[in-house]
């Protein structure tokens, strides 16, 4: 396995690597490679229809009629300027609305410790829910063990990107003529996709809810010790997770409580007591005994942007989220952002009757958790720690024109949650308040399901079910409820260790990082670490493995300081 490197360009030839829009793809991003320059034919002899799709125009050459040749080769450059070759794009697929190239899965999966062969498919075992399965041949003498080769692609590869089922098998199955059997492959069982030891679960509620996960996942049986997550589970699945037990237990279940219960066991025994807890402050994943981190909600109230980063963590931490009392049907609507912090600092103070304390937030939540961070000072608490994931000052409403905030809730939840528009795909992430598509967005989520479908699938690059529809609705009137209480707030966090974590590739929009108002952080960080990815990227595999790693490094560094300040003094 490995990587392969093929080198730089020969000499009068050019070589591009694009994205699927046609646009240059930035070093270490995973593109189609084209050549360029003197040395491109003009087409195949005779095959007028090969030559338009493969010998097509040059827009980078700077003269007309310049042609480049469409390799079909998936590739991207390296830091030192060779090119790294990643297989073939032959195999492109759609999955959960992304598009996927399995040659590149395929590439990386080859390249893990003490595997020979892979493969890599796109399943539709579940009607209308895809997901990607790895199948490997192990080197000979060779065992691989499926948590491994998870964890050595969620380094490399986005988290749409990484299989959820492996497949360890002996040979793989090949067609008459010596190439592999796609079609050949078989079905996952469940000894290769829970790597736990199946125990059935016990009691009408445990097998409810392991039926649901069955039909959810595509699983012939799910144990009651099994990880929602671990067996393929993401968060769009685990919103029709929730609707399908409010339609067969008659709970309602909050989205975050799932990430803080996500085994059949744990949420069996929180739905079978009727009482889905109401406490702001939960576990986000398994419980640690290291001192404990408590990661602020942004907008709209929701913890589960916490989960991977979490998972990363709690080796040394423990990962406590604050959810907002609107996430989990509590009456309360917060009129003022000091009432917020005190509601929230109170209940950080009873998870946490002594201090210090360390505060984390991504996006708004940064802004959340600087709010806690100066009740808690205010009230004699010391904050060893605020971390900061790419977070700005929001303008204030005055500053801008209609209502952009109904707008730009619509496009916070669609946003966060993998969604992104058709229109203008290269930016995105720059799309300011007065973008026509997110007024259209806007009025298609005040819509029925039904009547805005159509719609939706014409503005969106991912297809959206009705389940999550309903939800990203519901968040809206809290996420705008949440930025109107940000706006214009400026942290005074002079006496606070503050940890930024920003992400290189800038945000636009309402989130101004450029205003004058965003230099409070600069002025009091103590250190700031750059990640080569966008606001969305930093809270996602694999870059959430940077942003981990970061924190831990600031958090030793500042504990090493102390106990030799601390030795000193004794001695």
């Amino acid at each position: 396995g490995g990587s392969l490197p093929i080198g730089r360009p020969i000499a009068n030839t050019r070589i591009y690597i694009l994205d699927g829009y046609g646009s240059p793809a930035p070093i270490g991003v995973s593109g189609e490679i084209f050549i360029g320059g003197a040395g491109v034919a003009r087409g195949y002899l005779n095959r007028a229809d090969l030559t338009a799709e493969r010998f097509v125009e040059d827009p980078y050459a700077g003269e007309p009629g310049a042609r480049m040749y469409k390799t079909g080769d998936l590739g991207r450059w390296l830091p030192d300027g060779n090119i790294e070759y990643l297989g073939r794009n032959d195999f492109q697929v759609k999955v959960r609305g992304f598009r996927i190239e399995l040659g590149e899965i395929e590439a990386k999966l080859q390249g893990c410790a003490g595997v020979r062969e892979a493969v890599v498919l796109a399943r539709e075992d579940v009607p209308g829910e895809k997901r990607l399965v790895g199948y490997v041949v192990p080197e000979a003498g060779e065992t691989v063990s499926v948590s491994s080769l998870r964890e050595q692609l969620q380094r490399e590869l986005p988290e749409y990107m990484v299989p959820s089922v492996y497949v360890v098998l002996e040979r793989l199955p090949l067609t008459p003529n010596g190439k592999v059997d796609r079609k050949g492959l078989p079905s996952p069982e469940y000894g290769e996709v829970s790597q736990r030891v199946y125990e059935a679960p016990l009691g009408e509620v445990e097998e409810a809810v392991a039926g649901i996960w069955s039909e959810l996942l595509g699983l012939e049986r799910v144990g009651r010790e099994d990880d929602f997550f671990e067996l393929g589970g993401h968060s769009l699945l685990a919103i029709k997770m929730i609707h399908a037990i409010k339609a067969r237990l008659n709970v309602a279940v909050p989205l975050s409580v799932v990430f803080s219960t996500p085994t059949v066991l744990q949420l069996a025994a929180l739905i079978g007591g009727k009482k889905v807890t109401k406490d702001l402050v939960v576990p986000i994943g398994r419980e640690s005994a290291g001192p404990t981190i408590f990661c602020i909600h942004p907008v709209g109230g929701q913890i589960s942007f916490y989960y991977s980063l979490a998972r990363h963590l709690t080796s040394n931490f423990s990962v406590k989220g604050i959810r907002a009392p609107e996430s989990i049907d509590v009456p309360v609507q917060h009129s003022t952002l000091k009432s917020m912090a005190q509601i929230y600092g109170r209940a950080i103070r009873e998870a946490q009757p002594i201090g210090p304390y360390k505060l984390l937030g991504w996006s708004t939540g940064g802004l959340m958790a600087a709010a806690v961070a100066e009740y808690l000072t205010e009230q004699g608490e010391e904050v060893d720690y605020l971390g900061l994931i790419d977070t700005y000052c929001i303008d204030n409403e005055d500053d801008l024109q209609g209502d952009p905030w109904t707008m730009y809730a619509a496009w916070t939840e669609l946003r966060s949650r993998g969604f992104a528009l058709k229109k203008n795909p290269r930016d995105t992430l720059m799309v300011g308040v007065n973008n026509d598509a997110l007024n259209a967005l806007r009025t298609l989520l005040e819509a029925p399901y039904e009547q805005a479908k159509y719609h939706l699938e014409k503005w969106l690059e991912q297809d959206m079910s009705a389940e999550v529809y309903e939800h990203i609705k519901m968040q809206l009137p809290v996420t705008r409820q949440h930025l109107k209480v940000l706006s214009g707030y400026i942290p005074r966090t002079n006496r606070i260790p503050v940890h930024r974590i920003w992400a290189s590739m800038k945000l636009g929009s309402v989130l101004d990082q450029s205003s004058e108002k965003n230099q409070w952080s600069e002025g009091c960080a103590i250190q700031t670490d750059w990640i080569d990815t966008d606001h969305y990227g930093l809270i996602r595999e694999p870059f959430v493995t940077e942003v981990s790693a970061a924190i831990l490094r600031f958090i030793s560094g500042r504990m090493a300081v102390e106990n030799a300040k601390n030795f000193h003094a004794v001695s």
